[in-house]
């Protein structure tokens, strides 16, 4: 009897293991889109917590422009751009600070648009809001 109920919970224990990984690749693909060839807008609002980073996938063609605008209340905050390839687009020097950054796509295919905490913020735990507004036409 012993035996039977250390069985049971080691295999609900492996069970539970092997959906937890699962249900987190769910909710890192929740945050792709894509974008049409004709102009498109999203508007992306969240609190980054720590080491977080909130991306963004974009499916886009060659030739769009893409812009992105980033809100925060918070100096910390920045965001970068990668292309298909996982060549940066936009330097994570820059902070959000209101101004709205463009550039013309290269080639199609998969791009990411990331939000995150500098380095110093993010060790601490401190929390910060961000407002993100991205356009392809």
């Amino acid at each position: 009897m012993i035996h039977a109920r250390k069985r049971t919970f080691l295999w609900l224990g492996l069970l539970l293991g092997c959906l937890a990984p699962q249900a987190d690749a769910h909710a890192e693909n929740s945050n792709a889109f894509r974008f049409s060839s004709h102009q498109e807008d999203k508007r992306m609002v969240g609190t980054l917590e720590g080491k977080q980073a909130a991306e963004y996938h974009l499916t886009l063609t060659e030739g769009q422009e893409l812009s992105v605008l980033c809100h925060a209340r918070k100096q910390n905050v920045t965001f970068f751009v990668k292309d298909a390839e996982g060549h940066m687009l936009h330097p994570t020097a820059q902070q959000c600070a209101h101004q709205t950054w463009r550039t013309q796509v290269p080639h199609n295919g998969k791009y990411t648009v990331a939000v995150f905490q500098h380095h110093g913020a993010a060790l601490k735990g401190q929390s910060a809001f961000y407002r993100l507004h991205v356009s392809a036409h």
